[in-house]
């Protein structure tokens, strides 16, 4: 395969991703991408040029994330959750065979930081009073620093470290608040679940037009 530039204004599948583009060069042995980059939740990624063995089905690169917004992020979970602040992040990620993951990678919110608010039905007391402290204060929640330790297992379970930092004014005086949370998500089926969700938002609006 000669050298080739490949283009996509826009890739949905669950997470959209805009004006995609990368290098693409290869034989019967292994594919080399070059360049890779597109818009994603408002920033950017890149990878970096690396070589996909075809015999192994296997390759390795790393994603570079740039100025990603986390209020886009957080709209993956709907209306219950909201948030502020731009992200940077690095995620080294293998591939082998149809099994993708990732470990050791790093996202950190930008300075000044930025603000997480909690809708009332995710505070309401729970009798645990350890835990309704923790909701109370992400009710209305402004951060100074936010970093994420990031693991994705091959089957599809997502792992984030978080260090959050910050105060809520209406929690005890303002007091400084510091938050080491451990937060898994199934990729898939996030994925699925919006899939689905736009499938039948175009479906109604097929509908309503016919």
């Amino acid at each position: 395969l000669a050298p080739t530039e490949l283009r996509a204004a826009r890739l949905a599948a669950g997470i959209e991703l805009g004006e995609l583009r990368f290098g693409l060069a290869g034989s019967s042995a292994a594919l080399a991408f070059q360049e890779v980059a597109a818009q994603a939740f408002g920033g950017t990624l890149a990878v970096a040029p690396f070589a996909y063995d075809l015999e192994g089905g296997s390759g390795e690169f790393v994603v570079q994330l740039t100025g990603v917004d986390l209020a886009r992020l957080l709209a993956l979970y709907g209306e219950r959750i909201a948030g502020s602040g731009m992200l940077d992040g690095t995620l080294p990620v293998s591939v082998a065979g149809a099994a993708i993951s990732i470990r050791d990678g790093t996202v950190t919110a930008r300075a000044p930081g930025g603000f997480i608010r909690l809708a009332p039905e995710l505070t309401r007391a729970t009798g645990q009073p350890g835990l309704d402290f923790a909701l109370a204060a992400l009710a209305d929640f402004t951060y100074t620093r936010l970093a994420a330790d990031v693991d994705y297992a091959p089957t599809g379970d997502l792992t984030l470290g978080v260090a959050l930092q910050g105060r809520n004014p209406a929690v005890e005086g303002g007091r400084p608040i510091h938050y080491n949370l451990r937060v898994t998500e199934n990729v898939p089926q996030l994925l699925e679940s919006l899939t689905l969700h736009e499938r039948l938002v175009r479906d109604i609006e097929r509908r309503v037009t016919e």
